[in-house]
């Protein structure tokens, strides 16, 4: 799972570009989620990635987008970029695992 989270992490990285419409000004984030049936401090966990609008404009901005479009373009981006340079990008991201993401509960921290 936590090379699963690298990857994630790379992607995240890489979503101003891939949502280059969306204002500098959006924030994106890596956290656990869990299942509705599932006490929050037991397994099974998965990340997921979170938006930040700290403003009107870029709230706005957002909501225009399609949310099927918006996960057509990150999987297709991530298609593109092939799962070896991938690999290779999740290598070089600060390191980011499981547990940090429960202690912390959202990556990174603002």
């Amino acid at each position: 799972m936590d090379l699963n989270i690298r990857c994630m992490e790379a992607v995240r990285l890489a979503l101003p570009k891939i949502l280059s419409e969306l204002p500098a000004t959006v924030e994106y984030d890596l956290f656990l989620i869990h299942g509705p049936y599932v006490p929050e401090d037991s397994e099974p966990a998965y990340p997921v990635f979170g938006v930040h609008c700290p403003d009107e404009e870029s709230r706005a901005a957002l909501a225009a987008l399609d949310y099927w479009e918006m996960n057509e373009r990150v999987n297709n981006w991530i298609t593109q970029l092939g799962q070896a340079e991938l690999l290779q990008r999740a290598y070089f991201v600060d390191y980011v695992d499981m547990k940090l993401l429960g202690n912390q509960k959202v990556y990174p921290i603002r």
